[in-house]
């Protein structure tokens, strides 16, 4: 049954966390996101970085409709509190996202 959903047009994939991680969070981050989040959908999304996020960051959140899920952890060992998440809600359907290959940043590294 579940094979048959995926093909369903009206009904969007379901995600109970997302966990979205980098060194620094910024707006290109947020607009991949978002875009993402127009075909899927999720009742919490956890940001995990090194460095808080900037006051243009968080301007620019206030302008999006998922801002009341979001969460900011910041941490020195990204990978290891990722790692605790995934623990931590391994009943629920997580999807992990490394925002350095994600949305339109790959594109920034692009030397074409």
């Amino acid at each position: 049954m579940k094979l048959f959903k995926i093909f369903v047009k009206d009904e969007k994939p379901f995600f109970d966390l997302i966990i979205a991680y980098r060194e620094a969070i910024g707006v290109v981050d947020i607009k991949g996101l978002d875009k993402f989040l127009k075909n899927t959908s999720s009742k919490k999304i956890i940001f995990v970085s090194r460095e808080e996020p900037t006051a243009g960051v968080k301007e620019f959140l206030e302008d999006i409709p998922w801002k009341d899920i979001v969460e900011f952890k910041t941490t020195e060992k990204i990978f290891k509190a990722v790692s605790k998440l995934r623990k931590q809600f391994e009943e629920k359907k997580v999807k992990v996202i490394n925002l350095d290959e994600f949305g339109e940043r790959p594109y920034q590294y692009d030397a074409c």
